[in-house]
């Protein structure tokens, strides 16, 4: 990468392991990755800030959406033949640190990949919550296919709904005192609730596409 900056630790620690590599033009970063793209062979992975959003969704509060930058970054995937690989935790990866109103959050943080061979078809990237900084740690999760380990994402039913226990549930861990910025609290009491409306549907709703299937089955014979 030409005339890009390259920063590490290797004065301070001998094993080193952090390097931080950036540039500060976003049009002269396009541009670089389209070229890289052009001489790369196989599968590749490029992370970090793009300090780009590619559009509404991608923003929460502050200015309206600077649709150029957007599409310049849309273009830029799409050229560089790049795409986003699965993400799991935090949708906003950064924040400015005001409070209430006065928030705003972007998604400007990604991993993206050329296309991750099917043997890795189940790997994703987890977005923390920004902690001391203003954006979210980001870590790639490499993941082989059927791995015992793949995570499952979150799938809502609303039969959970008629259940009983279901408002108890949402009640019970809403309520609970989290420390923490708001997004981060609500992100933690979203996790308990998923969580136990997992164990929920283990409980009363164990095998139900199978079970369906078979009293569909009988409903034919009938």
């Amino acid at each position: 990468m030409k005339d890009w900056k390259l920063i590490d630790n290797y004065n301070f620690s001998e094993n080193g392991r952090m390097w931080i590599i950036c540039i500060n033009d976003r049009q002269r970063m396009c541009s670089d990755l389209i070229d890289f793209s052009r001489d790369v062979r196989g599968n590749w992975l490029v992370q970090g800030d793009f300090n780009a959003v590619m559009g509404d969704n991608d923003r929460m509060g502050g200015n309206e959406l600077d649709n150029e930058h957007a599409l310049e970054m849309v273009n830029c995937m799409s050229t560089a033949g790049l795409a986003e690989i699965r993400s799991i935790g935090c949708y906003y990866t950064w924040n400015n640190n005001q409070l209430d109103d006065k928030r705003v959050w972007r998604k400007l943080d990604r991993i993206l990949s050329n296309g991750l061979n099917e043997e890795l078809q189940d790997s994703f990237y987890e977005a923390l919550p920004c902690g001391i900084s203003d954006h979210s740690p980001i870590l790639m999760k490499t993941q082989k296919r059927g791995s015992q380990n793949a995570k499952r994402n979150f799938k809502f039913f609303n039969y959970w709904t008629t259940n009983p226990e279901f408002r108890e549930i949402v009640m019970e861990e809403w309520s609970k005192e989290v420390s923490g910025h708001t997004m981060f609290r609500i992100v933690k009491k979203l996790k308990a609730i998923s969580y136990r409306l997992r164990n929920l549907n283990r409980k009363h709703y164990s095998d139900i596409s199978m079970r369906t299937s078979k009293q569909r089955e009988r409903l034919d014979k009938i």
